[in-house]
């Protein structure tokens, strides 16, 4: 069993403030603020209808998702003066030098595609390429099946020969075995899980693996990394300024079908090279400036979320990913298909649904009535949303970027 693993101290690189005491729970951070709350000795004058009270919360630092790395308490306003390419070659390098093996979670997305051709660029040698399956799930998927040909295709014929020439070991769509119905249930009810909604609700996700199968183990007296494709910025208008902001929902737990001993590493956003993730944001808060400007674009808040959206369906998708030096495997992995609200996206959902529907139902049923049953109880109403049976999400703090242009400026003054 590899259940350590996402609890291993050196792992925890996301976590929950309340206050001065911290969690690794979102459940466990609000029951303690809504018990607070229930006392008078917090938010006592809001109601349900305030949508941003999570941002009010962050920002008075009673409530705050919080990435343990140093760069998230540093000044982002002075741009880095390289490329992008340079910090993206400089962290490989940094990986390279700190880790004795390296796996890399890969998808073949513009995030871990980038990733890898740079690894491919420094000439890394003996990595290992790792990409993963839901045994029961994806493997009987069409839209899965898909995307595996579709990935092995493309993979083999971009990266084939230079595969064998950096002795990189590649296991493609490894199979793992999920958790059975009484093991999800007893997870469900630990309180061990980062974010409800990325890692609860999601009843095929990742956090899921039951511990029978394990995909790679550490050489003794060596140091392992897994490295993720965590994680592009999210970049919004605020008082004048182009900021940085992130929630939980971003970030599910790392992987756990692999030794516990291994290290996760987020590539984008680590101290390791803490310029990488401030280039980032300095190239797209400017690309969405031009994007504004460009089209006279009167902004609000709804309408930089959806411009900005390199998360799911945007027509500026791949406008803001060339500006960020971000490029996939294939012309169809570089589209928000596989993104939330992309056409294989949906397809690949009601699929997922439909397979193994008993057991994939009775999982949903029981994460309903643990809502029901629980949440709605434990939490303050201003944390949830019964229609949806949903928790909100938990914001981390806002990091200034640039300031915005003065017709941005005029165009958001003009709502």
């Amino acid at each position: 069993m590899f259940e350590n693993f996402n609890h291993d101290p050196n792992n925890q690189l996301l976590y929950y403030k309340v206050g001065d005491k911290t969690f690794y729970s979102d459940l466990d951070a609000l029951e303690h603020l809504s018990n607070t709350i229930k006392k008078g000795q917090g938010v006592n004058q809001v109601n349900d209808r305030d949508h941003d009270i999570q941002k009010y919360l962050s920002k008075k630092g009673m409530l705050e998702f919080c990435i343990r790395q140093q760069v998230m308490n540093a000044d982002w306003t002075t741009e880095p003066p390289h490329s992008i390419q340079y910090y993206r070659q400089k962290m490989c390098k940094a990986i390279a030098n700190n880790y004795d093996d390296i796996i890399l979670a890969y998808t073949g997305g513009t995030d871990t595609e980038t990733i890898l051709n740079t690894f491919k660029f420094n000439g890394t040698k003996n990595l290992s390429v790792m990409n993963f399956a839901n045994d029961f799930i994806h493997q009987q998927s069409k839209s899965r099946q898909f995307l595996r040909d579709h990935t092995n295709y493309h993979f083999d014929k971009k990266h084939g020969a230079d595969v064998k020439k950096l002795n990189w070991d590649v296991k493609m769509f490894q199979a793992w075995t999920p958790t059975n119905e009484k093991e999800f249930e007893s997870k469900l009810t630990s309180y061990k899980l980062g974010s409800y909604q990325s890692d609860y609700k999601n009843v095929n996700g990742w956090w899921q693996n039951s511990g029978k199968t394990t995909l790679s183990r550490n050489r003794k007296g060596k140091k392992t990394c897994m490295v993720y494709g965590y994680e592009k910025p999210n970049i919004t208008l605020q008082d004048g300024w182009w900021v940085f902001e992130t929630t939980n929902r971003t970030y599910d737990l790392p992987w756990s079908a692999i030794d516990p001993n291994t290290q996760v590493v987020y590539f984008w956003i680590s101290d390791m090279v803490p310029e990488l993730i401030q280039k980032l944001a300095h190239l797209k808060a400017k690309e969405l400036d031009k994007i504004i400007c460009e089209n006279n674009i009167p902004v609000n808040k709804k309408d930089i979320h959806n411009i900005g959206n390199t998360n799911g369906a945007n027509p500026y998708y791949g406008r803001l990913m060339n500006a960020m030096g971000f490029q996939a495997l294939s012309k169809f992995l570089n589209t928000y298909e596989t993104k939330p609200g992309g056409n294989w996206a949906t397809s690949d959902a009601k699929e997922q649904a439909t397979i193994g529907h008993d057991m994939t139902k009775r999982k949903q049923h029981l994460v309903n009535n643990f809502f029901d049953e629980v949440v709605t109880k434990k939490l303050h109403p201003i944390f949830i949303d019964k229609e949806q049976k949903i928790i909100k999400p938990i914001w981390g703090k806002i990091i200034k970027v640039m300031k915005a242009s003065e017709k941005v400026k005029a165009l958001w003054k003009q709502q």
